[in-house]
This record gives C-alpha cells, sequence and structure tokens, in this order.
C-alpha cells in the first residue's frame, strides 16, 4: 500500500536505490538527463543530501522526486519528477508537488527544467511534453521568457537543447536571483562558459532582464520564448 509520507533516497535499501535509476530515472529521462549511479550516490546518499522523496507501493519505487539547492538555499531546482507507466493517472506525481514539495522549499523561489513541445515530440518512455506543460500550469507553474537550455552535466554529454525554465514557487527576490542561480549552475556543470561562451552570456542577461522586471508568462504561452540559435558544448568540469 502507497505511503503517506514517502522515505528519502537514503532511506531506501540499496536493491531500491537501484530500481529508483533503472526503472524510474533511466526509464523516464532521455540519456543526456540522467543521473549516474556514482552521481545518485555522492549527491543523495550522504549525510546530509538535498531534498529527495520515492513513493512506494508493496516495497517497490513507483515514484521519484529529487531536489538541488542552490544560492545558499534561497532557490530550490526540482532536478527529478518520475513516475511509473502504472501509477500514472493516479495523482502520485501531482501530491509530491502538491504535498511534499512546499514543505521542503519554505520561501524559496522553486523552478523545474522541462521540454519544449516545440523541440521534443512525444516518446514512448519519456513522454509528452506538452502534457507534461499542462501538468505544471494546472500545479500553479510560470513560464520565465528565457531562452533556456539545460548545461552538460559531466565531459562529455551534450548541452540539452529545446527547455524551458518554470517557477513553481517563490518570488524572484532579489531581482539578481535568478541570474545568480544560472550562474551557480553554470559554474558546477561547465566551469569558464559564463565567461567565454556567447550564448551563455546571453541566457545570464536575459535572466537579469526577468529578474528586473519579475515578468513570468502562463505555461501555455511557451510558444513566445525565443529559441537560442546554438549552445555549443563545454561539458561538467572542462574549460
Amino acid at each position: 500500500m502507497r505511503q503517506q509520507r514517502p522515505p528519502e533516497l537514503r532511506d531506501l535499501d540499496p536493491a531500491q536505490v537501484e530500481t529508483v535509476r533503472t526503472r524510474l530515472l533511466d526509464a523516464c529521462f532521455p540519456p543526456a538527463e540522467r543521473l549516474t549511479a556514482d552521481e545518485i550516490r555522492e549527491i543523495y546518499l550522504t549525510d546530509a543530501p538535498p531534498p529527495s522523496a520515492v513513493v512506494l507501493d508493496e516495497d517497490q519505487p513507483i515514484a521519484v522526486m529529487l531536489t538541488e539547492w542552490f544560492c545558499d538555499r534561497r532557490v530550490l531546482l526540482l532536478s527529478y519528477l518520475a513516475v511509473t507507466p502504472a501509477a500514472r493517472g493516479h495523482h502520485v506525481g501531482e501530491d509530491l508537488i502538491r504535498d511534499v514539495l512546499p514543505t521542503w522549499s519554505g520561501d524559496a523561489l522553486v523552478l523545474a527544467e522541462v521540454e519544449d513541445p516545440r523541440s521534443h515530440g512525444t516518446h514512448p518512455d519519456w513522454g509528452d511534453p506538452a502534457a507534461r506543460l499542462r501538468f505544471y500550469g494546472r500545479l500553479g507553474a510560470d513560464l520565465l521568457p528565457l531562452a533556456y537550455f539545460q548545461p552538460s552535466l559531466r565531459p562529455g554529454a551534450p548541452r540539452v537543447t529545446g527547455m524551458l525554465l518554470l517557477r513553481l514557487g517563490g518570488r524572484i527576490d532579489p531581482p539578481d536571483l535568478l541570474r545568480t542561480f544560472l550562474v551557480e549552475y553554470f559554474d558546477a556543470c561547465e566551469p569558464g562558459a559564463r565567461h567565454d561562451d556567447a550564448v551563455v552570456v546571453g541566457l545570464l542577461d536575459a535572466a537579469s532582464d526577468a529578474g528586473r522586471s519579475q515578468r513570468v508568462w502562463p505555461t501555455d504561452d511557451y510558444a513566445r520564448i525565443p529559441q537560442p540559435a546554438g549552445t555549443g558544448h563545454a561539458g561538467r568540469g572542462g574549460g
């Protein structure tokens, strides 16, 4: 029977953690967006990990939500939300967003990265980007007016282009908070890119503008978001 208080990833036994990785994260996300087993261990199985939650049904993981803190806990990034195909349509992901995520975030700015339906089609395993955007819209998400892309997560991995950045809660306060988040994110993933990569510099400038204007759009206005002409590639740990 599904638990009301989902355990953290570090509360699971090794077999359950491996199930989360293979049957949820690997099964629900494209290769460039996945975490390796070592990365899961280094981030979420430590003594003081960022918030995570795993929904179990008869001791089997059926959903997972993983986050990461930035900017001295002023920004919480929803890194992964995955639900098994059999559990979809039963409000499992919605319950995690509505009931669990706010208990972690407090007054922090909560962000999420999602695929732009203009660039990513429906996939039998990875889902429907348009439906995913509607899901977050029903939960009150706003769309940040940025030509966004996800940085390379490790050396040799590509950046993930055709992405949108959502605000799930909190305020962009102070106005430079959004830019500060992106600087920290890119510095962790692609050291040096914010200094010598014109596309990254442009993204940071747009984040500064969005912070000053406090401008957000409804999620169904995604077609108004400009798309970057190119993203290059630096790679985590690279130059």
